[in-house]
């Protein structure tokens, strides 16, 4: 067990994010609803993956600290954790914690969450885990982590340097060890992010529905770059995070039964999460070619029936080449080594008029631990990738290309019919993952493939959203 003075050299900086300062979202649906979780388990009945295979984790902010004690876990004795083992990362616990119970409820609970098969969790306490397993107070290389997705319901606000360093070791230890991680915003309207862990790069940063969230753009470790990545219906943060963790466990459990194991790829379902997020809710939502989410909204809301159907399309890989098949309208794609100055193309036929279309690219930065020995001596580069978009038909093209993010987007409505091609591009050797979702108007009953002529009148107006700039855009 580690000592009392140990645990609170960093608890300082740490800020627990409690109910929400504004309560005024108000729905007639679930969240589990407004996601498409229960059109999903209609359409799928129990075929729904729960969870059951993944190993969680979450890590907690000290709520006992005003007693002396060390309260960061849930309360194994509630019922919605019937069955399940809660397991002590860090050790030193005194007793159960009413905000981390009630985000394990939205992250795992047997009713309360979409992920209820998820049965082995570990709770850290925020500041052992940021300490010790992320090395900042002692220096040494981040601990090895075994989880297959992790929930920060926490924010905090240390220096600038210090803030990086946490930063960059989150990113090193998601990267390692494949770890979905999801981590919140503030309860606020505010356009200042926490700085820790909203403005990492590898983490899934989550915002409200109702946009009373901390939201803009990043102010270290990179600055300039867009969060939240993603909303979710919740009261709160700390439980539209959590519940966000839920779809991670659902959507990872599903792309485990992907018999090659990129599915599983935290780049791939990152982005299968991203492009399945749907911008109806906001009548203002915007990005543009150089920022490619919106300021408040980021990628959209959750929408796990979109994710669910991204993913069940199977890997499609891309050409260097001119290819030789069609892409489905739904569907992946994990590229492994794409080679600067390489380009890596998709082709589909549209043979009716494109009510929605949805891309989505996400990759890691480069983080080499420059020390051979046990110390942690970061090495960070970052590749500049890119989007785009051309109907070969009629000559129509966007693209998303930011200059600071490790995201692209493009998003539209109403595209006309054509032969389009997607195309990626990088300045350096990485990795990445593609998503997209595409529907016709009207919708066919099967994917279409090369060859294959369907005569539709078009009928509705054209517009693309991509380049259009929200009025409080900076």
């Amino acid at each position: 067990m580690r000592s009392s003075s140990y645990l609170r050299t960093i608890a300082v900086s740490i800020l627990v994010t409690f109910a929400a300062a504004h309560s005024s979202w108000v729905t007639a649906q679930t969240w589990q609803q407004a996601i498409g979780y229960d059109q999903l388990v209609l359409e799928q009945g129990g075929s729904v993956p729960n969870g059951s295979t993944r190993v969680l984790s979450m890590v907690e902010a000290n709520t006992g600290a005003g007693s002396g004690g060390f309260t960061y876990l849930p309360n194994s004795a509630n019922a919605q954790f019937t069955g399940k083992t809660i397991i002590d990362g860090s050790g030193v616990s005194t007793g159960p914690s009413s905000h981390a119970t009630t985000v394990g409820q939205n992250f795992f609970g047997n009713t309360s969450s979409i992920s209820q098969g998820s049965t082995n969790i570990t709770g850290y306490l925020a500041d052992h885990w940021v300490g010790d397993v992320l090395g900042f107070s002692t220096g040494l290389d981040p601990q090895s982590q075994p989880f297959h997705v992790q929930n920060h319901s926490y924010i905090g606000s240390p220096t600038p340097a210090n803030a990086t360093n946490m930063s960059r070791r989150f990113d090193y230890v998601n990267q390692q060890n494949n770890i979905l991680s999801f981590a919140g915003t503030s309860n606020s309207s505010s356009t200042t992010l926490p700085r820790i862990f909203s403005q990492t790069y590898s983490g899934l940063i989550v915002g409200r529905s109702d946009g009373l969230h901390g939201a803009g753009f990043t102010t270290l470790y990179g600055n300039g770059r867009i969060k939240p990545d993603i909303v979710l219906p919740a009261p709160n943060i700390s439980q539209a995070t959590a519940r966000s963790s839920s779809v991670g466990s659902v959507l990872s459990h599903q792309a485990s039964l992907h018999s090659n194991g990129d599915a599983s790829r935290m780049e791939v379902l990152k982005a299968a999460i991203m492009a399945g997020a749907t911008k109806d809710e906001f009548p203002t939502w915007a990005n543009t070619t150089t920022r490619p989410l919106d300021l408040r909204f980021g990628a959209g809301e959750v929408n796990i029936y979109n994710s669910f159907h991204i993913l069940a399309a199977k890997e499609q890989n891309g050409s260097l080449t001119i290819p030789g098949n069609a892409i489905t309208f739904r569907g992946w794609d994990y590229g492994e080594a794409l080679a600067a100055g390489n380009t890596m193309f998709y082709d589909f036929h549209a043979l009716s008029e494109i009510g929605e279309l949805s891309l989505v690219l996400t990759w890691n930065p480069i983080i080499l631990d420059l020390d051979p020995g046990p110390m942690f001596d970061p090495s960070f580069d970052l590749p500049n990738m890119s989007l785009s978009l051309v109907n070969l038909t009629t000559g129509f093209s966007t693209f998303s290309n930011s200059p600071v993010d490790n995201v692209e987007h493009i998003y539209g409505r109403n595209l006309e019919a054509g032969h389009y091609r997607i195309a990626v591009t990088t300045d350096k050797d990485t990795t990445f993952g593609l998503a997209w979702r595409i529907s016709a108007i009207p919708e066919p009953s099967s994917m279409i493939a090369f060859g294959f002529v369907l005569a539709v009148e078009a009928f509705r107006r054209r517009k693309f959203l991509v380049g259009r700039s929200s009025p409080d855009e900076k």
